[in-house]
């Protein structure tokens, strides 16, 4: 070519045989597809990243970096608290905390629990940290300085905070009861610290009740809207499948997801695996069986603890494990302490198919539930890695549905659910449960002739309807008794509808009526009539469509007086629930002069609090994060709603939101999979990010965004484009054939 010089024979040989390599590169990634896609996350306009991986090490690595992301400086706080070094940088208020972490030997159970992995899952771990660790190192402001003390992360910082949620925020709800306990605030008969009562519902309509022939799943938890049970939402793509759903942040798997072929979520069992044991210290150690017995594990734990002034000071915590588990108070002068038994976390060990009998195995389930595409190969998952508690509910594309009642249920000498709770006394033998039944032992449906399974965290019993299993067949203190006006929600609605449609099981999720009201509203309004006192309020409420829609004008006032009246779980009804009728009950009143006067009280306090009677609902109850401000249009679940959010006083006589829906999937398991969804209060949480709430002004209009699964779609509704950190390629193909001819 004119003006340059001609190529020497080497280098146009060379230069063929570039061309010819970066040819054959551009070729093999256009012929194989996604099997070759590049690592990449592909952050669409709801701040959802989609995750493109070539390996299982990539998409942990990029889920690490997706998650600090849209999370760094909460994960940093979450693993500092794992690690129970809170007090010494945050001060004295992390010390509860700490104390706890330490008592149940959560830093040392993960580094067992780390040794345990198999060299896959651990090196997959190590992946998931580098991305943590990288994503930290390129951003050094996402931490916040409070925060920076807990860098660099480590794998085991990973299973000790999964270790914690598990333990401190499933199993065990109420630290701050053991605090009461330990400063004598309360005594033992006073304290229930038990199960979290975290919420949930879930539905798995088979082909036989979908209006066309194809499963549904929903997965809908229930959850604080900050803190440690935050989700994560986000895509993982590796090859021709995927997996979609949440994770809960600083965990690397997600944990109610869909695939292409299958989909699952959880729901709270109230499964009764712990209990929580009073001793009576005795010659150095307890009594038990009339016996002094020497404590197990003995020691003490120096805790420094940060104080105003910024300097440290350190308290010595003892701990000791008794037979019944390790002790989480002492109080040497009643002579009294406090141990908790739990299943699934205490037991390490193999089991005779070689297999772990505990829970140091979550990361491998979740993503080996994921590589499923059968009920077979999942139940076989399931059953491998056993959960310590929480309800499956599963559909997939074959037309399978199933529920699980899961956990490692001990094996007790005796009692009912209810004798169960609170604290046990700890000084026998006989009250002490060493073994479980096995999985083949717990409630399961599979495959039910009504075409349904279903949960809102009622017991097993009432998985599908008419009830497919009989309590009399499992032990009496394996579930509570009774059905919730939520769950009957749950069941009556899909029990009416024998064709149900994608769309009408949206607006099921969606729906804010209030199952108590249906229940109790004609006979407060038949106690009122002729009250001239009461005639505006019976008016408002006579007027009231019985739903918490944000400009319903009575659903103020009628949840005024059921606080009044002792709140929807008192025991003020006429008719209380009834197995024999379990959709019905409870309903009605057994002390119509209380309702009246529960009335007139309501009616004043909401006229004072409102200036009205008929204030409209989303006018008092609020949907505030960040920026946003907006009306509710849905309620606590124990006014039986099935869409749910839950609400503490806030400013100006108004309530604020602060848990209930959080992630929420509507799912169609068709040739091609149909998803709508929802994550309430957003996929990030780091101060100034535009997803911090953006999500809060569907929820309060009560709509559903599709869920954006295919590359297509995810490239039509782009934010952003990264190849995070370390495994950014040096150059593409393209990017190759266009060096060579510079």
């Amino acid at each position: 070519m004119p003006g340059r010089e001609p190529l020497s024979a080497p280098r146009r040989a060379a230069r063929t045989l570039s061309l010819a390599i970066g040819l054959c590169a551009l070729l093999f990634t256009v012929c194989t597809g996604a099997h070759a896609q590049a690592d990449e996350v592909l952050w669409d306009s709801w701040g959802v990243p989609h995750i493109y991986a070539s390996s299982r090490d990539s998409a942990f690595y990029q889920l690490g970096w997706a998650q600090m992301s849209a999370h760094a400086d909460r994960i940093a706080a979450l693993y500092g608290t794992a690690r129970g070094e809170g007090a010494a940088h945050w001060g004295a208020h992390a010390y509860d905390e700490d104390a706890l972490v330490w008592s149940l030997r959560i830093p040392e159970r993960a580094r067992e629990w780390l040794e345990q992995q198999s060299p896959d899952y651990r090196r997959y771990l190590e992946a998931f940290t580098r991305g943590l660790n990288d994503y930290a190192a390129e951003h050094p402001k996402a931490v916040a300085p409070r925060n920076r003390w807990t860098l660099p992360f480590r794998a085991v910082d990973v299973l000790a905070h999964v270790q914690r949620i598990l333990l401190t925020r499933f199993l065990f709800s109420d630290a701050g009861a053991i605090v009461a306990w330990r400063s004598g605030a309360v005594q033992s008969n006073e304290l229930r610290p038990e199960k979290a009562q975290q919420g949930s519902n879930g539905y798995a309509i088979a082909p036989s009740r979908s209006a066309d022939k194809r499963a549904m799943l929903l997965i809908n938890p229930h959850l604080p809207w900050s803190g440690d049970l935050t989700l994560f939402e986000a895509q993982i793509v590796e090859g021709d499948s995927y997996v979609y759903g949440a994770a809960l942040v600083g965990q690397p798997y997600l944990s109610m997801a869909f695939t292409p072929h299958a989909g699952w979520t959880h729901t709270v069992n109230g499964f009764d695996g712990l209990d929580t044991y009073e001793l009576t210290l005795r010659d150095g150690g307890y009594e038990f069986d009339g016996q002094p017995r020497a404590f197990e594990q003995a020691d003490v734990v120096q805790i420094d603890v940060r104080t105003a002034g910024g300097k440290r000071v350190r308290r010595t915590l003892p701990r000791a494990s008794s037979v019944h588990g390790p002790l989480v108070a002492i109080d040497p002068a009643r002579g009294k302490a406090l141990a908790l038994r739990f299943t699934g976390v205490e037991a390490s060990g193999l089991s005779a198919n070689g297999q772990h009998t505990d829970s140091s195995q979550l990361v491998q389930r979740y993503w080996e539930l994921a590589d499923s595409r059968t009920v077979e190969q999942f139940e076989a998952v399931s059953t491998r890695y056993p959960l310590p508690s929480f309800n499956t509910l599963y559909a997939n594309r074959r037309g399978d549905i199933l529920f699980r009642y899961e956990g490692r249920m001990p094996r007790r000498s005796g009692g009912d659910y209810d004798s169960w709770q609170g604290i046990q006394p700890g000084h026998a033998s006989a009250n002490l449960w060493t073994s479980y039944y096995g999985a083949e032992a717990l409630p399961r449906v599979l495959n039910p002739a009504s075409g349904f399974v279903q949960n809102a965290n009622d017991p097993p019993w009432f998985a599908s309807y008419p009830a497919p299993l009989d309590p009399a067949q499992y032990p009496p203190y394996i579930a509570r008794p009774l059905l919730d006006f939520r769950a009957q929600h749950s069941l009556r609605t899909v029990v009416a509808d024998s064709s149900i449609s994608f769309d009408e099981l949206v607006l099921a999720q969606l729906s804010n009526r209030v199952e108590l009201a249906e229940r109790v509203l004609p006979a407060l309004l038949q106690a009122v009539a002729g009250e001239p006192k009461l005639a505006l309020a019976a008016q408002v409420l006579a007027g009231w469509d019985r739903t918490l829609a944000a400009e319903a004008r009575g659903a103020v006032l009628f949840l005024s007086w059921v606080e009044e009246m002792g709140g929807a779980e008192g025991d003020w009804f006429g008719q209380p629930w009834q197995r024999s009728e379990p959709l019905a009950t409870p309903r009605g009143l057994a002390d119509l002069d209380a309702a009246r006067c529960a009335l007139a009280r309501a009616a004043q306090h909401t006229r004072a609090r409102h200036g009205r009677l008929d204030v409209r609902y989303g006018d008092v109850y609020r949907l505030r994060l960040a920026a946003h401000d907006l009306p509710a249009s849905t309620g606590p679940v124990a006014y039986g709603t099935y869409s749910a959010a839950e609400f503490a006083p806030d400013r100006a006589q108004t309530r604020r939101a602060w848990g209930g829906d959080t992630f929420v999937a509507v799912v169609s398991f068709g040739p091609t999979v149909r998803a709508v969804g929802l994550l309430t209060y957003g996929n990030a949480s780091q101060p100034g990010s535009p997803h911090l709430g953006d999500q809060l002004r569907l929820f309060s209009a009560r709509t559903l965004r599709p869920l954006w699964l295919s590359r297509a779609e995810v490239e039509q509704n782009l934010e952003r484009r990264e190849q995070p950190g370390k495994l950014r390629p040096q150059a593409s193909p393209a990017r190759v054939l266009e060096s060579r001819h510079e």
